[in-house]
């Protein structure tokens, strides 16, 4: 019987969620998201992609990345001011019901800090649209990566400061598993301040949360996209067949000419 690929299709939302089918629609005509093609069998035509976030695959053993079908490239989106600039008011108007739903008008934030590098443009546009104060941390490089891996890297306090008392949320382009926000929590909370919520374009995590350790997380989107161990059978297959970008943005390019032009690329995984 011969195989047939599955149709691309968006992926769904949550019913709450009126901003997640447009803003996945427009990033996507943007060329900013990427949906790996499958078979009927679920065979990976394209390529699965690394995410940020790792788990440990068993007792004494080292870490692993957590993988992926889709990926999300806000940058693409940063470029146009227009359609940014819907997103970030979206998410500005979350936030002010958020407080206000609260009763915590009075602790209502002064500061955005951002989390390099893609939560700069974000926190910039928000801190504008809030009329609050803009910070930024920067990564300190502990150990290269090898292999194609990520560098590691530690949040660090360099041109900006975050002052004591400040009422602060953290701003990340998109939430995933909290690793970034609580390095940064932890920032800021040395000086003192208070961390009084994680704000992102996309919330995407997986299981879903709206709240990380007590913070709430505020979006203009909230899009779960599940994600993979290495040991899955389909997606250890994947791999052993170099089937996985490790980092998805230095090769934007062919991602895209896999999703774009998935039935040249089955026929080549058929014949």
């Amino acid at each position: 019987m011969s195989r047939k690929l599955k149709p691309f299709v968006l992926p769904g939302q949550s019913a709450h969620d009126l901003a997640g089918p447009f803003f996945l629609r427009t990033l996507y005509e943007h060329g900013g998201y990427y949906e790996c093609p499958t078979l009927e069998d679920d065979t990976i035509v394209g390529k699965l992609v690394q995410y940020a976030g790792s788990y440990e695959p068993g007792p004494g053993q080292p870490k692993e990345r957590f993988v992926g079908l889709q990926y999300c490239n806000l940058a693409k989106l940063e470029s146009d001011p227009i359609a940014y600039a819907i997103f970030i008011n979206i998410l500005a108007d979350n936030i002010r019901r958020k407080f206000a739903a609260n009763g915590r008008g009075q602790y209502f934030p002064n500061r955005v800090l951002a989390a390099p590098f893609g939560g700069m443009a974000m926190s910039t546009w928000l801190s504008s649209a809030l009329c609050i104060d803009y910070a930024f941390s920067e990564k300190k490089v502990t150990k290269v990566g090898e292999g194609g891996d990520r560098d590691q890297t530690i949040q660090v306090m360099g041109r900006h400061e975050i002052h004591e008392g400040d009422v602060v949320l953290i701003g990340e382009d998109v939430f995933n598993n909290g690793s970034t926000a609580d390095e940064m929590r932890q920032l800021v909370e040395k000086n003192p301040a208070t961390v009084v919520a994680i704000v992102c374009i996309l919330n995407r995590s997986w299981p879903h949360v709206t709240d990380w350790k007590g913070i709430p997380i505020i979006a203009a989107a909230d899009i779960p996209m599940i994600q993979f161990c290495r040991d899955e059978p389909k997606v250890a297959e994947a791999i052993e067949r170099d089937r996985l970008e490790l980092k998805p943005k230095d090769h934007w390019a062919q991602l895209m000419d896999y999703m774009n032009n998935a039935e040249r690329w089955a026929s080549c995984e058929q014949g």
